[in-house]
């Protein structure tokens, strides 16, 4: 324990990730992957397949869309949000617009969400992956929040992840990822 201590109190700052395996100190790092292993990481995003995007049209939902269709030619994306599409959305995805969809829909509303999710599996074909980005922000000190804050934030978070797990359990998904913030 001792040995730890003094192993740790010496450590570079980028070594924060630490932990023991029986007395073998093992620290978390990064390594660029070479061309092959970015090749097959490329290959995450499959071809004639559907993917939804809740908060689609925030920060992440952008980068991920154009992720997904750069990587191929046939995929469509399917974009979700809680507001009205603002004008001009559409220039985002130049030359690759008819691949792109967006739907108005609370992802918390689990009865328009499942209605939602029906017309996307009928119009654009097998759904096979679900990225939920969508969120609320309201900055705020835990201790100063508004009740009706923390319910609106965790409505998009919690409610919105649930609905979409639960929503889509039927379907041949490859995969499902959630998003969070660093506070969460």
């Amino acid at each position: 324990c001792l040995k730890a201590l003094a192993d740790n109190s010496t450590a570079e700052p980028q070594q924060s990730v630490v932990c023991y395996e029986d007395t073998q100190r093992k620290v978390l790092s990064w390594q660029e992957c070479d061309a092959q292993a970015r090749q097959t990481a490329q290959q995450v995003w499959q071809s004639e397949s559907s993917y939804v995007i809740s908060g689609g049209l925030g920060g992440l939902g952008q980068i991920f869309a154009k992720e997904i269709l750069n990587s191929n030619s046939t995929s469509q994306v399917i974009l979700l949000g809680r507001s009205q599409a603002r004008l001009g959305w559409e220039d985002e995805f130049a030359g690759q617009r008819r691949r792109v969809h967006y739907y108005q829909v609370d992802i918390s509303d689990r009865e328009r969400l499942a209605k939602v999710l029906n017309e996307v599996e009928t119009r654009h074909g097998k759904l096979k992956g679900v990225l939920h980005s969508a969120g609320v922000v309201k900055d705020n000190y835990l201790i100063n929040k508004q009740p009706d804050e923390v319910v609106s934030v965790l409505r998009a978070k919690v409610s919105g992840l649930e609905n979409l797990d639960k929503l889509t359990r039927e379907c041949d998904l490859e995969l499902f990822i959630a998003f969070s913030s660093m506070a969460g």
